[in-house]
């Protein structure tokens, strides 16, 4: 009986389901998502995961690796969340996001402060000036609209992008005001070298962006109702 009995527990557990670990992945992205050298995740993504899980019951785990990469991993069903990503048309072809937003940036023109140029919200009015963006990130249709008539050199990072700025390499950097301001905050740069210039270019929200793969139907409009709308 006790040989049966086992026999039955073994095929029970052969044939049971592996529960799904959901991936997310995402760039680190201060004060959305960051790790610790202790290997520990922070961020207010972390937090809507983190307390998401509990809620729905499922398991997870977290990556962080460059931008460009952790897209190309969702679009391609290699993670199942990208984590932050600004809405357009082209990400909404390949990815499905989630009603809710989870914040909002707004994306600066940043130049040297010995720089007097004057910028009026127009981006054609910086076409002769050379402009640096991080590789990958979307800056708003105005930018969408105007990319192609500017002089464009891309970077990895804000911090590459200001140093460019120092070195005479660029005119002016266009990037969101949390990167920048994170730069400053960890003595990255030199606060008074530097100026943003006003108006802001856009404002842009921050969503959790899923693969299109078919089993995530369901998990999609649970965890959309997780997420709290922002204090605007």
């Amino acid at each position: 009986m006790t040989k049966i009995f086992t026999i039955f527990f073994l095929t029970l557990l052969c044939h049971s389901p592996v529960a799904k670990i959901y991936h997310f992945v995402g760039a680190n992205f201060p004060g959305i998502l960051t790790q610790n050298e202790s290997g520990k995740f922070h961020g207010s993504a972390v937090e809507i995961i983190e307390k998401a899980s509990k809620k729905l019951r499922f398991d997870y785990k977290i990556s962080i690796v460059p931008w460009i990469r952790a897209i190309r991993m969702v679009e391609n069903k290699k993670a199942d969340v990208l984590i932050g990503p600004y809405k357009t048309s082209k990400r909404e072809e390949t990815m499905i996001f989630t009603e809710n937003y989870f914040y909002k940036d707004s994306i600066i023109l940043v130049t040297l402060a010995k720089n007097k140029f004057k910028w009026n919200g127009d981006l054609s009015s910086i076409k002769e000036k050379k402009v640096g963006v991080v590789r990958g990130w979307a800056l708003g249709k105005k930018f969408e609209k105007e990319s192609d008539n500017l002089d464009i050199t891309y970077s990895e990072s804000t911090t590459n992008l200001v140093r460019m700025l120092k070195r005479g390499r660029l005119d002016l950097a266009i990037v969101h005001n949390r990167s920048f301001l994170d730069d400053l905050n960890s003595h990255t740069v030199n606060r008074e070298d530097y100026r943003i210039l006003t108006p802001p270019l856009s404002s842009q929200k921050g969503y959790f962006a899923f693969s299109k793969e078919e089993k995530l139907k369901s998990f999609i409009q649970k965890f959309n109702s997780e997420i709290p709308l922002p204090k605007d």
